[in-house]
């Protein structure tokens, strides 16, 4: 990445509260994307020295390495607590402009009657606010976003393009959701008058009946409340609540392409990767991380401080701080265990195999 400017070596390790060895005055231009990657010009951020056996290999003008790191290289070096967190502040002020609507309202928007705009806040092109919404200060909603009825949007959020937010929807302050995102939907909720497929399965019923039995929709009387600092990316969907609310809470972090049933609770500084499913009425606690591709059972409850492995299925409670995977998910040290006896199947069937031929022959004897 080429800077917007040249900055010296002294500049980078005061921004970043960094301890340097090394001529402070060495320009830099450009920061690697990947130190395997880098060039001579380069400064180069390693956030884990382990993955580098030969440093030597990596052509870079200048490292960002943690403290913690002993090694000594023939390039200027900046040592710091986090490399992560040092890359971020780092970022954070290099990153280039980006591109939002001015104070007000654009001539293009449709705002009906009732709304309190904060004259800070700014609505783009053919924004479409519903009665009675409150926008607060200094909030920006970008183009062709839809903004239902007695919502409430408060201070310094950002609205991308392209989002849906749904009635009565509360949003705290300084919320991100990015383009597309869709707040407030119906949730996925559905009864028939007489016993459905799957209540008879249930039931041991497996006989078949041609009766019209049609799914009736739930009416969805709740709504969504998402508190301060969250984030929801791209294309994610926050269901309303069937009764009560549906709740994202503070500074969680919520990744693209995922779903939120209706009546989740999500608890707060949770961090969810990308294609995710929360099935209806889930509870997750705080401080939860959750890899990618899982699927989360209904009604489950997931507590504090739970880490979840990529592509698991929850299909049952989890208590405080376990780190679970697999499908269903379990304990991982228990998974891992499983493995290993999986992989030693062949030699054990061979075994047995063996078995059976000796004592056959001594049978035959």
């Amino acid at each position: 990445m080429k800077l917007p400017q040249p900055v010296t070596l002294g500049f980078i390790a005061e921004l970043i509260g960094g301890e340097l060895t090394g001529d402070e005055n060495i320009i830099i231009e450009n920061v690697a994307e990947n130190p395997r990657f880098s060039s001579s010009q380069d400064l180069v951020v390693v956030f884990n020295p382990d993955d580098f056996k030969d440093f030597g290999s990596i052509k870079a003008k200048v490292f960002v390495l943690p403290k913690t790191f002993d090694e000594k290289l023939n390039v200027p070096i900046i040592k710091v607590d986090k490399p992560l967190f040092a890359l971020k502040n780092f970022l954070s002020l290099v990153q280039p402009k980006r591109f939002y609507p001015q104070s007000g309202i654009h001539p293009t928007a449709t705002v009906e009657s009732g709304c309190h705009i904060d004259p800070t806040a700014a609505i783009g092109a053919n924004v479409v606010v519903g009665p009675n919404t409150s926008v607060g200060a200094n909030t920006k909603i970008m183009a062709n976003c839809v903004i239902g009825g007695h919502v409430i949007i408060g201070e310094n959020c950002i609205v991308y393009p392209l989002v849906c937010i749904a009635d009565y929807v509360k949003i705290g302050n300084n919320v991100i959701l990015q383009q597309g995102a869709s707040i407030g939907a119906d949730g996925f909720a559905y009864v028939t008058e007489f016993p459905s497929v799957i209540e008879k399965r249930l039931k041991g019923d497996f006989s078949f009946d041609s009766t019209p039995n049609p799914h009736h929709k739930i009416p969805h009387v709740g709504s969504v409340v998402i508190e301060d600092y969250v984030e929801i990316g791209s294309n994610s969907t926050v269901a309303r609540g069937t009764i009560g609310n549906t709740k994202i809470g503070r500074g969680t972090k919520i990744d693209d392409l995922v779903i939120v049933a209706h009546n989740v609770t999500i608890g707060e500084e949770c961090l969810v990767a990308g294609m995710n499913g929360f099935g209806g009425s889930c509870t997750i606690g705080n401080k939860v991380v959750v890899a990618g591709d899982c699927g989360f059972k209904d009604h489950v409850v997931v507590g504090d401080e739970v880490i979840i492995e990529a592509m698991s299925g929850i299909m049952r409670d989890i208590p405080d701080g376990q780190v679970q995977g697999g499908i269903p998910a379990i304990p991982s040290k228990d998974r891992f265990k499983q493995m290993a006896q999986i992989r030693q199947l062949p030699r054990i069937i061979q075994d047995i195999r063996d078995l059976k031929k000796q004592l056959k022959d001594l049978l035959d004897k």
